[in-house]
């Protein structure tokens, strides 16, 4: 194979860049420790594979889906259809199989490249069954499927040539503030987000990265950096100590992902324990200051960065977190969290919402964060603005801080001011502002998950106590209520689900009262 990057912008070129380097290195590292794929091999399977891709007909653009739990076929065949320029379909993790399933029938794929164990379930959605290109994973062949095995017996062939706006990758948002939205990666958003990925981590040859979040494999394997693969299952109870053996046992010297992920590393970790990692990227929601406290102790040589970024468009904005506490420690509330300077390559714009009853003049005027630039993915033309659905304002040395989601805003009354707030009670778990119902007619409802769910007399007290910092802060609620759990997300993120507390509330008769914050 040669080098393809003149003639192509297909992003496939960095992987044969990295396997003509790096040969035979570990490329992706199974949590066991076994190294499911060197650079070269990896490479190769590519090749091969997307030779057969492109003689069944698939080309420029095609949309595969790939359903394969095993991650060693996985990312061969994702590799493989991205080497044949076609357009791999990430169904979203973070939903239940069926709802994954329909999110990504819609996106109507020429082909499927499935497992057999996931074979029948696609085959219940018509767009799948109509898709007309079928591929199994391994050696099997059923239902004119074609099989892996099979299509890797091609000669290799070169990265195929696409144009730089022809889809590479088709993945989902999280669902947590509604319905799963497909986002679209042109070959040119990836070329733009790995290029700012690989200033912005400055990882090298001698690193093996855990990667917490799935797509920074393929950064990864572009760069010439090891990844070591996380464990599944990350809501289990045990999920943390499984995570500090996968890093010790990979020698791992950096690592990233959610804050979910680095909350079980710490739940029963000691100090030190993870002294072999340098550095640290966390990030996808918000990070709370008792897990970067708790971070530090267990990596006490690990150089912490809190990450801004979305499905959409990332990364957006990065912050050092001894900066990041430090603005948390002298900052009120309704500043917001600060996440740093915008990264270079992107226009930021806040554009302020109309004015809703409740709205105090004294409160930080904020806005809805708009974005462009090369790594924003779009849904219409080049250069248009990405609404990313969150709350921000800009200080006057240039920083970014987050506000909170924009449709759960009241007034100038911005969830991240709420939640830092309450979060900050040492009995707090978790807290969630959201608006309820269908405009004009919305309320805003506070809901609190205790550390523990105590008595009915316990928790008339800590309604009150809520109920009276609401008050003395100006809050403008219409409920505040106790949840035993604050339904979060599936999968690694586990955001708070504003969608799934909405129907909590309806189907609970809530908001109960119509001002609670009076006695």
């Amino acid at each position: 194979m040669t080098d393809s990057a003149a003639a192509t912008p297909n992003v496939a070129v960095h992987l044969e860049r990295s396997a003509a380097r790096r040969g035979s290195a570990a490329g992706i590292v199974s949590t066991d420790g076994r190294v499911l794929w060197t650079f070269e091999d990896l490479a190769e399977a590519a090749a091969r594979l997307a030779g057969g891709l492109v003689e069944l007909g698939l080309g420029d653009g095609d949309r595969v889906l790939v359903l394969e739990p095993d991650p060693r076929e996985l990312f061969r065949v994702v590799a493989g259809v991205i080497w044949a320029g076609a357009s791999v379909v990430l169904p979203p993790g973070s939903l239940p199989l069926p709802r994954a399933l329909e999110a990504a029938a819609a996106s109507r794929p020429q082909a499927v490249a499935a497992s057999l164990l996931l074979w029948p379930a696609a085959l219940a959605y018509n767009e799948l069954r109509k898709a007309p290109i079928r591929v199994a994973s391994g050696s099997w062949r059923f239902l004119n499927a074609a099989s892996v095995q099979a299509l890797s017996r091609h000669q290799p062939i070169a990265p195929q040539t696409v144009s730089a706006q022809s889809p590479a990758l088709l993945s989902f948002t999280t669902g947590s503030t509604g319905p799963a939205k497909a986002v679209m990666r042109t070959h040119a958003v990836l070329q733009a987000q790995h290029h700012a990925l690989r200033s912005l981590r400055g990882l090298g040859d001698t690193d093996r990265d855990f990667a917490g979040l799935p797509l920074l494999v393929l950064h990864n394997l572009g760069s010439g950096v090891t990844s070591v693969l996380a464990p599944r299952g990350p809501g289990s109870r045990q999920y943390g100590r499984k995570v500090r053996e996968t890093l010790a046992r990979s020698r791992a010297t950096s690592a990233a992902g959610f804050p979910h992920l680095f909350e079980s590393v710490v739940n029963g970790a000691g100090d030190g324990d993870l002294d072999g990692l340098r550095s640290i990227y966390i990030g996808g929601s918000h990070t709370r200051p008792e897990l970067l406290a708790a971070l530090k102790a267990v990596a006490p040589n690990a150089a912490i960065t809190v990450v801004y970024g979305s499905t959409e468009i990332e990364p957006i904005a990065a912050i050092d977190a001894e900066e990041y506490l430090d603005l948390l420690a002298r900052s009120d509330p309704a500043d917001g969290t600060c996440v740093g300077m915008v990264l270079d390559g992107l226009d930021l714009r806040v554009q302020p919402h109309p004015e809703r009853p409740g709205t105090s003049p004294a409160r930080r005027a904020g806005g809805r964060i708009l974005l462009r630039g090369p790594r924003a993915s779009r849904r219409s033309g080049a250069g248009e603005w990405v609404d990313t659905g969150d709350a921000g304002r800009v200080d006057r040395d240039g920083r970014l801080w987050l506000l909170g989601r924009a449709d759960n805003a009241v007034g100038n009354l911005y969830p991240v001011e709420v939640e830092r707030v309450v979060e900050a009670l040492p009995w707090v778990s978790r807290a969630a502002l959201v608006r309820v119902g269908s405009s004009p007619r919305t309320k805003a409802l506070l809901a609190v998950q205790p550390l523990q769910w105590g008595s009915a007399g316990a928790r008339a007290e800590q309604l009150q106590r809520l109920k009276r910092i609401a008050r003395e802060r100006d809050w403008s609620l219409d409920d505040v209520v106790l949840l035993r759990r604050l339904p979060v997300t599936r999968g690694a993120a586990a955001k708070v689900d504003d969608g799934r507390l909405r129907k909590l509330a309806a189907t609970a008769g809530l908001p109960r009262s119509a001002n609670p914050t009076q006695d």
